[in-house]
Formats: C-alpha cells, sequence, structure tokens
C-alpha cells in the first residue's frame, strides 16, 4: 500500500523515494522514485538539472504505479520499469525523454514538444501526438513562389514603396507592374478588379 498522497506546491524534489500525490510548480533533480501502487502527477514542474543531463524516474522494484507529467519543461529519464502494468503519461512544454535500456514494460504516451531518446524495449510507447523534428522529415510541399511578389503588391497597392507610385484615376489604380480597373456596378457600388495577371 502506498503512503498517504501528498499534495505539494513550489518544492524542489531532489533525491526523494516514496513519492505519490500531486506535485505542483515544482523543480525536479537527482532521482526520483514512487511508492508502491502511487498515481503520482507532476503539475507545471521542471527540471532543474543542467546541459544534457535530466532528473530520473527510477522504478526499479516498483509495481502498480502511475507516474504522470502534466506541462512539463525540460529532460526526464525512466530507469527500470519492469512492471507490465505501469502506465504513464507525459506532457511536454518542451523538453527531451528518454527511457534507459533498463525498461522492458509498461505503457507511456508522450504528447506535446520534445526530442524522444528510447533506449529501451517498453512493450507500449504512443507518440501520436508528440512533435519532435522527425515530426518535420517528410514534409516536401514547396513554399509558393508567388508568394513574395504577392505581398511586394500588397505593400505597393496603399503606396507604401518608397519610388513607386500608386496612380488612381476616375476608371483604374495602376502602381508598379499592376493594373486594375474601377467600375461600378448596377446596384451603385465600385468594383475593383486586376487586368493584369501574376
Amino acid at each position: 500500500m502506498p503512503g498517504p498522497p501528498l499534495y505539494v506546491d513550489d518544492t524542489l524534489l531532489f533525491n526523494v523515494t516514496n513519492l505519490n500525490g500531486n506535485y505542483k510548480n515544482c523543480i525536479l533533480s537527482g532521482t526520483l522514485a514512487p511508492s508502491q501502487d502511487a498515481n503520482l502527477i507532476f503539475f507545471d514542474c521542471l527540471s532543474g538539472t543542467p546541459y544534457m543531463d535530466s532528473p530520473i524516474i527510477d522504478m526499479a522494484g516498483i509495481s502498480g504505479s502511475q507516474v504522470s507529467f502534466r506541462s512539463y519543461s525540460g529532460g526526464i529519464k525512466f530507469i527500470n520499469i519492469t512492471d507490465p502494468n505501469f502506465l504513464s503519461t507525459i506532457e511536454f512544454v518542451a523538453g527531451r525523454f528518454t527511457i534507459d535500456s533498463s525498461s522492458s514494460d509498461g505503457f507511456i504516451s508522450v504528447r506535446g514538444v520534445a526530442a524522444l531518446n528510447d533506449l529501451g524495449t517498453t512493450s507500449t510507447l504512443e507518440t501520436g501526438s508528440l512533435i519532435n523534428a522527425g515530426s518535420f522529415n517528410n514534409i516536401t510541399a514547396a513554399p509558393d513562389p508567388t508568394l513574395s511578389t504577392r505581398m511586394k503588391e500588397v505593400w505597393q497597392l496603399h503606396g507604401l514603396e518608397s519610388g513607386s507610385e500608386l496612380r488612381v484615376t476616375q476608371t483604374s489604380r495602376t502602381f508598379a507592374s499592376v493594373t486594375q480597373s474601377i467600375s461600378t456596378t448596377g446596384e451603385g457600388a465600385t468594383q475593383e478588379t486586376r487586368i493584369n495577371r501574376l
């Protein structure tokens, strides 16, 4: 049985064991371990470990526990996951998630913006809502080649480009290489139509 759940705010958690409950706005550092059958939730917490190191969640000998992160910032590393019933959801603001090679079981869902380093053989790793550099590797659509020209013409249309005169008569508007005709519809509305096309 786990100990009673704690509700902790604004605290540095460094090398703490038997964690259970809700931890909000906390800085994580060192190695942290939940208690047996814990329901451990970190809200708006962040890594206090500098450079490429990360705080560690150590599941050695722990079973029946759930560990969740909501709006987490920074790195986090899971080690020694061997419980097939282990459940975890990690929601990153931005960060890096590492599953150590000592992990061989459990279910982990990773969401948000993060780098993923999966060295373990976790039974299920769900990443459908994870955004990382690999998410963009297959994007092949080229940018619209006319976009720059169109933006420049909007600038010129309003007479904002130095040396590019906007000339308006009763029947036309002309700026740079663009000409629009001006006419009146049957309803008395003014209609502008571009004559030359891209």
